[in-house]
């Protein structure tokens, strides 16, 4: 396996990921991809209890007095992501998760992509993007995440300081989802 082709997640990937962990995602992940499928954001997104989290990256919610987060469901009787199809790919590429398109890269503080580790399971593979093309966008990607983490993070906060008493779909209206 090649496992320095900018094409590796898309193309080579046995979903390694998808399967190990709870796929947590953002406010702008949820609205990005109930735009691009043509499901109930029910279907395919449920909360978890906040013990899940354990980066510290996500913001906890309030829903009917449960701290949770926000996160794709899982496939019926299993721990692989929602949208893993069968071919072992993802099937919402054009519009998966920020931490999708990123992992299991990060930047350290001079904007340099690397590696994350110390993580309970890391990418079996050891993948590096090829191009400077690949790199860039993997940082672009990353930027963006964080931005995009700070947005959430703001509809959280207002959130639970007003509608922590709301149930699922009411959250889901609020961040913009439904």
């Amino acid at each position: 396996m090649d496992e320095h082709d900018d094409d590796f997640c898309m193309n080579k990937c046995d979903g390694h990921c998808c399967s190990s962990y709870t796929v947590l995602i953002t406010s702008e992940d949820a609205i990005r991809i109930s735009q691009g499928v043509k499901l109930d954001p029910e279907e395919y997104l449920v909360i978890y209890d906040s013990s899940v989290e354990n980066q510290n990256f996500y913001p906890t919610i309030t829903i009917q007095e449960n701290n949770v987060v926000l996160g794709i469901r899982f496939k019926p009787d299993s721990t692989t992501c929602f949208f893993l199809g069968d071919n072992g790919l993802c099937s919402i590429h054009e519009f998966k998760p920020r931490v999708c398109q990123t992992y299991p890269f990060t930047m350290d503080v001079e904007g340099n992509l690397i590696r994350m580790e110390g993580l309970s399971e890391v990418c079996p593979y050891q993948w590096w993007p090829h191009s400077s093309e690949m790199t860039e966008r993997i940082r672009s990607n990353l930027l963006a995440s964080w931005k995009e983490i700070k947005i959430y993070r703001e509809k959280a906060m207002a959130w639970n300081k007003n509608g922590k008493n709301g149930d699922f779909t009411e959250f889901l209206k609020f961040i913009g989802c439904k």
